[in-house]
C-alpha cells in the first residue's frame, strides 16, 4: 500500500491534501493509503473509509490527469464522509454529494467517459475459468477452479465412466 505522495504525481497528491484541508480534515490526508488492483475490471475504484483505503483499477494509472483526480476526489470523498459523518451514512449520499461539491466536482456515481472504461478493463487481469466437457455427449459446466472429481452425470448413469475433460478459458 502507498501514500497519496507515493501512489501519484505531486501535482495530484497536492490535490488530494488541498481536499482534505478544504473538507477540514488536512491530518486525514497523511493516513490514507492507495493500492492498484489488475484483479478490478467492472469498477475504477473502491473505498474502505473505516481503513482510510483507496483501491484503484490499474488502469487509473495511464488515464488523463483530470480523469485520475476526478477518480481519485470520488473515492476519498467517501473517506471525508466517514471522518466527519460516521458509518450510517449513504454511501453516495447528501453527505458525500456535499463533499463533493465542496471540492468542486459534479457528484457523479457512474463514471461516463467510456474510453477510460476500456483502458481498465484492457489493464485488469480477467479471472480464469475451467470448462469441463463430457467428450462423449458434449455437455458441459464452467467452474473457477478445476473441479477432478465431477462427472457427467447422463453418460455416468447409462454406464460410462462419465470423466471430463478440464480446459482452461479467460472469462
Amino acid at each position: 500500500m502507498l501514500r497519496l505522495e507515493q501512489a501519484f504525481p505531486d501535482d495530484i497528491a497536492a490535490d488530494a491534501r488541498d481536499w482534505f484541508a478544504c473538507w477540514q480534515l488536512a491530518p486525514v490526508a497523511a493516513t490514507v493509503r492507495v493500492r492498484f488492483s489488475r484483479r478490478m475490471f467492472r469498477s475504477i475504484g473502491r473505498c474502505a473509509p473505516f481503513r482510510r483505503l483507496v483501491t484503484l483499477a490499474v488502469g487509473v494509472r495511464e488515464m488523463t490527469p483530470a480523469l485520475v483526480r476526478e477518480v481519485l476526489v470520488h473515492e476519498l470523498a467517501h473517506i471525508a464522509a466517514y471522518e466527519l459523518h460516521g458509518p450510517r451514512i449513504r454511501p453516495h449520499g447528501p453527505e458525500w454529494s456535499g463533499l463533493m461539491r465542496a471540492a468542486g466536482y459534479a457528484p457523479r456515481v457512474r463514471f461516463a467517459d467510456a474510453a477510460a472504461i476500456a483502458l481498465v478493463r484492457e489493464r485488469a487481469s480477467l479471472p480464469t475459468r475451467y470448462l469441463h466437457r463430457c467428450p462423449a455427449c458434449g455437455a458441459g459446466r464452467v467452474a473457477a477452479r478445476r473441479m477432478p472429481r465431477w462427472r457427467c452425470g447422463a453418460c455416468y448413469e447409462i454406464g460410462r465412466d462419465g470423466l471430463l475433460e478440464i480446459t482452461r478459458v479467460e472469462a
